[in-house]
């Protein structure tokens, strides 16, 4: 590993773990402005800045580049408390009109940070069956929503007081009829009776079970691997969402579950850099 990327991951395991970083060397101007481009084009800014807090004095960035730094985690954490804050609303109100939903991904996962606000947050992912999919369209609709439903897609788009929404028929999609199948029978097995939750602002939100969510984001970080690229924020999460649930999770029905729906070479992959680098 270069000298760049020794302090990158050196500042990363330090965000996540909520551990003091011991810097191998003081990084020049140069290299916290290359930190600072490279935590940006991996979603982690706002959570480097908290390792960045811990350093001594003279190891910390230059001062224009602090208050820059300052500047988008303020804006991060001010876009995780609103979004939150909506999200509890959202659910609510989909919960007085019997529509069950579950939340994906996301604002979900933060919460399993250090410091939840400070991680980049996108929009918030919903997960109805099919009958609730379509009560979850028509309340959307009820609150003068536009619904961005393309015919055959596995999920639709609304904008909720100013916050994108995605709508997902399949908590997870497959480009194989067979696989789709098994993942959808195993999805209804794992959640059986069970009722899992994630406290975000003092309410009580659904949640996948911990093996059923770990296929979900496992599939997920496939489908960025393929189209749009993988980010140290997903790779975060994963490490993040293990060391929580590792007892909650059957190892052996878990490999097996991922051997089925062809996942255990991804889950190999993204589990060797997890180890390797934090």
């Amino acid at each position: 590993m270069n000298r760049l990327g020794n302090i990158f991951f050196t500042l990363l395991r330090s965000a996540i773990w909520d551990k003091a970083a011991k810097l191998p060397y003081v990084p020049t101007e140069k290299e916290w402005n290359d930190i600072y481009t490279i935590s940006k084009e991996q979603t982690v800014t706002g959570i480097l800045l908290d390792a960045i807090s811990k350093l001594p004095a003279t190891h910390k960035p230059p001062r224009k580049l602090i208050l820059e730094w300052i500047a988008v985690q303020k804006f991060i954490e001010k876009s995780n408390i609103s979004m939150n804050k909506e999200l509890k609303h959202l659910y609510n109100e989909l919960s007085k009109v019997g529509v069950c939903t579950y939340l994906l991904k996301g604002q979900g996962v933060a919460q399993l940070y250090p410091i939840p606000q400070h991680r980049v947050c996108g929009d918030i992912d919903l997960y109805f069956d099919t009958d609730d999919f379509e009560k979850a369209i028509k309340f959307f609709t009820s609150q003068g929503c536009e619904i961005e439903d393309t015919p055959g897609s596995s999920h639709a788009e609304t904008d909720y007081h100013g916050i994108k929404i995605e709508l997902h028929r399949k908590s997870a999609t497959f480009y194989n009829d067979k696989l789709q199948k098994r993942y959808n029978e195993i999805s209804l097995d794992v959640i059986g009776n069970t009722r899992e939750t994630v406290l975000i602002e003092e309410s009580e939100i659904n949640v996948f079970p911990p093996a059923l969510n770990a296929l979900q984001l496992l599939s997920h970080m496939l489908r960025h691997i393929l189209f749009s690229g993988l980010g140290m924020r997903q790779i975060c999460d994963w490490v993040l969402f293990i060391y929580k649930h590792q007892k909650d999770i059957d190892r052996e029905e878990f490999i097996s579950y991922m051997k089925e729906l062809q996942l255990f070479a991804t889950y190999r992959a993204i589990t060797a850099m997890a180890i390797d680098y934090l």
